[in-house]
């Protein structure tokens, strides 16, 4: 195994990780939505894209030597989508106006002039500046999360926003340097604030989803490594 394998792994486990939360995100709010009829469907529909966004720009990085020079411009991209959707989540949902987040956007317009590669990656830092930036706002200012967010989003909420700052920051790092400690921090940072994430909202059979996630990270492992060393 050489640093190589570990790199390709962390990437293979941050999507599968992202994608394994997405499903059960979805599976739960969906329930959810049943038990508590007047919830905001816009609210699910925000964090439900962000997930999703997450995934297919790790599922980019993944991919990387395989886009070319398609990578650059689809991070990019994919960059101004979540920067976007994130400014409009903080600014209807909390009434946090964080017009940083809109950086992204001329970052990539200058990226495509000037091809320099750390513009298209640097606007994930602003999104990851942004979660701790909340984690500050709500602390100094006490201020609690507004009511229309579901109770069971907003339960356990401000933790996994924070390291999921980390993650996106370790991530940004990552892209630009190409250091495999940065890529393997992103991982762990996204693991933990989804496994939170998955504690506060499937706290009735946590220990179901402990089964789950750990039968499926051993069978990805599996899978992974048998497929490296033969292809």
């Amino acid at each position: 195994m050489n640093a190589q394998f570990f790199d390709d792994l962390s990437n293979f486990f941050r999507v599968s990780f992202l994608l394994f939360h997405l499903i059960v995100f979805y599976y739960i709010l969906f329930w959810r939505i049943k038990i508590e009829p007047y919830t905001d469907k816009r609210v699910i529909k925000y964090f439900f894209t962000v997930l999703f966004l997450n995934f297919t720009l790790n599922l980019f990085v993944f991919f990387r030597e395989y886009l070319g020079i398609f990578y650059s411009y689809l991070f990019g991209l994919n960059t101004i989508l979540i920067g976007i959707i994130t400014f409009y989540g903080f600014n209807k949902v909390l009434n946090f106006k964080f017009y940083y987040l809109l950086l992204p956007i001329i970052l990539f317009v200058i990226f495509i002039f000037q091809r320099y590669d750390f513009l298209a990656f640097s606007g994930i830092i602003f999104i990851g500046f942004a979660h701790l930036h909340l984690w500050y706002k709500q602390k100094r200012l006490a201020l609690n999360f507004s009511d229309v967010i579901p109770s069971i989003i907003r339960k356990g909420m401000i933790l996994p926003f924070i390291l999921f700052g980390f993650y996106y920051i370790s991530l940004s790092v990552y892209v630009i340097t190409q250091l495999l400690i940065f890529n393997i921090l992103a991982t762990i940072f996204a693991f933990i604030s989804l496994f939170l994430r998955i504690m506060f909202v499937y706290e009735e059979k946590f220990k179901t989803f402990l089964l789950y996630v750990f039968t499926f990270t051993f069978a990805s492992s599996v899978l992974f490594g048998n497929v490296n060393n033969f292809v």
